[in-house]
């Protein structure tokens, strides 16, 4: 119980808040039923410990949710560069796509190559037929 607002409350303003919605809360209370439980996790709490709590519980509880923060963050990281990379090989492929088309373009005769084609496409754009 804490004056002015409830547990119930204040997680839904960490929630609400970009800079802290990321945060893990954990409720810690005497509150036991069923309801309240439900409500904790329906506002937002990563877990729900009632009282009395065993201090190592506790702790073995916080760790585990601040590894699944941090592993979470690595894997935004990760898929960050990953996005960063393929935008690079998507614009070098278009780069050496269009200097492709620019040598072609002045180097080909085709009215030498009447019974042929030229295809100039990159190979992930280019479809078999099937």
């Amino acid at each position: 119980m804490m004056p002015g607002m409830n547990g119930f409350e204040l997680c839904t303003r960490i929630r609400n808040n970009p800079e802290t919605a990321d945060i893990p809360v954990i409720f810690t209370t005497a509150v036991s039923d069923t309801e309240s439980i439900i409500k904790g996790f329906n506002t937002g709490a990563v877990d729900y410990v009632t009282k009395p709590f065993i201090p190592d519980e506790l702790l073995a509880r916080v760790r585990t949710h601040l590894e699944e923060v941090k592993a979470k963050q690595q894997t935004l990281d990760y898929l960050s560069k990953i996005e960063e990379h393929n935008r690079e090989i998507s614009n070098s492929i278009l780069y050496a796509n269009s200097i492709q088309n620019a040598v072609l373009k002045t180097t080909i005769n085709r009215k030498n190559l009447p019974a042929h084609f030229i295809l100039s496409e990159s190979k992930n754009r280019v479809r078999p037929a099937i």
